[in-house]
């Protein structure tokens, strides 16, 4: 009985030191795959591609060495995985850089990250169906002066 109350303590002691956790630094994650851009302005998943028909694809290149921006990427491992580049005229639903700016509270032209990448061509625009979860990274990093938008694509 007694070890069983001591255990416990440690188990309640343990776990309250943990929850009181405050750092929030970013994890740096390796989950980061081939970025799809389509008529130069829309950013997606390659995952992308099973939504459009094949007969309306009109052009689809791959560059393995290209990567989505000159800027050092920030949250992932800079391991690149490459760009396909593609045209069609398949209508896909998509979000402005402006618009998801707004819809978290941020001024409409702060920077726009896309899986740690730097959007720094602010006409892009992300395709709705590749998005799986949108970050407000803090300020907290050494490299970021302001809050900004974190967008993962499959």
């Amino acid at each position: 009985m007694k070890n069983v109350k001591l255990l416990l303590i440690f188990l309640i002691v343990g776990l309250s030191s943990n929850a009181q956790n405050n750092d929030q630094s970013i994890p740096i994650r390796d989950n980061q795959g081939m970025v799809l851009i389509l008529n130069n302005e829309i950013i997606g998943s390659v995952d992308l591609l099973k939504s459009i028909p094949s007969s309306q694809i009109q052009e689809l290149n791959i560059h393995k060495e290209e990567k989505l921006s000159t800027k050092e990427n920030l949250f992932y491992k800079n391991d690149n995985k490459g760009i396909m580049v593609g045209k069609t005229e398949f209508d896909i639903e998509t979000k402005l850089q402006g618009d998801l700016n707004e819809f978290f509270g941020l001024n409409a032209d702060t920077d726009l990250y896309v899986n740690g990448f730097l959007l720094e061509n602010k006409n892009y625009k992300i395709a709705s169906n590749s998005i799986t979860k949108i970050e407000i990274i803090e300020p907290t990093n050494l490299f970021l002066d302001k809050r900004v938008l974190n967008i993962s694509i499959k």
